[in-house]
């Protein structure tokens, strides 16, 4: 587990690192080859080969999961941006016993805040619970790391009662599953307008 963490744009002061995670998004300038790890799906990233996934929630789980003895050498995760795919890799260091213990539910959310992916019900509830949360704290014009904190907050809640703050998260997932059973059942025609 990772001690601390800081999201670029905040208005907090960027805490001192001897070896820092950048998770999701893309390093900075004070990135340092050797010293320094990227965990990221974006394009351009240093993230090692045998971490590599669709997600850098996903990265961020294999190497959590095939490195314990050497995530306390890191000091500081990072991150850039604020969405789902990002709060939940943060999540992921900062919150490594809890995130291994739900990895398939997290995972899954992150694939669906970044691609529109399926998973299970837990899954769009994380999803749905954490959008949900976080674009309310947007709105409210709230420091970008202090959404990250109170987030991981809402995580918690998410995973272990599959209730959050807000109601509704389960009116969005019922919505979201008719939408499914229409598709699988031809009730919606699927138009390809290109091949990506």
């Amino acid at each position: 587990m990772i001690q601390n963490f800081y999201i670029l744009g905040s208005n907090q002061e960027r805490p001192i690192s001897d070896r820092t995670i950048f998770a999701d998004g893309s390093s900075d300038t004070s990135f340092l080859v050797g010293i320094d790890l990227e965990l990221s799906h974006w394009s351009g990233s240093k993230t090692p080969s045998e971490y590599k996934a669709d997600t850098s929630t996903e990265i961020c789980m294999k190497f959590i999961k095939s490195t314990k003895d050497k995530l306390g050498m890191y000091d500081l995760a990072m991150n850039n941006h604020l969405d789902v795919d990002g709060i939940l890799s943060v999540f992921t260091l900062i919150h490594s016993e809890i995130a291994l213990k739900y990895s398939t539910t997290i995972i899954e959310a992150a694939t669906i805040g970044d691609f529109w992916g399926f998973g299970s019900d837990e899954a769009f509830i994380l999803f749905q619970g954490l959008t949900l949360f976080y674009n309310d704290l947007v709105n409210k014009k709230e420091d970008i790391r202090k959404i990250y904190s109170l987030s991981f907050e809402e995580i918690k809640k998410l995973l272990t009662s599959l209730k959050g703050t807000f109601e509704g998260i389960h009116e969005g997932v019922s919505v979201i599953k008719r939408s499914l059973k229409m598709i699988q059942h031809n009730e919606i025609k699927r138009i390809q307008y290109h091949q990506r």
